[in-house]
């Protein structure tokens, strides 16, 4: 994260717990922008504009781990797929 130019917290959940939580304090405290998207606030045109906005080229993606929400690897792909596609 320390190395990023940004942080996008992917959850399934609109509160940040745990490690997720943790990161996003981190960003705040190091002055890194930092969005967090789950279902219902995952357009990628929100993604794109945080992007350009703070002009990030390297970016840290975090969210929780699959061992505590079985669900998210499927979720986090069809996302960045959507937001990355060409």
């Amino acid at each position: 994260m320390r190395d990023s130019d940004g942080t996008l917290i992917i959850s399934r959940s609109a509160a940040l717990t745990g490690g997720s939580a943790f990161t996003a304090h981190c960003a705040e405290r190091l002055g890194q922008p930092c969005l967090h998207v789950h279902p219902g606030a995952d357009d990628p045109e929100i993604i794109h504009a945080f992007l350009e906005r703070h002009r990030i080229r390297t970016l840290n993606v975090a969210g929780a781990r699959a061992s505590t929400d079985p669900e998210i690897y499927d979720y986090v792909t069809e996302l960045l797929e959507r937001v990355f596609a060409a």
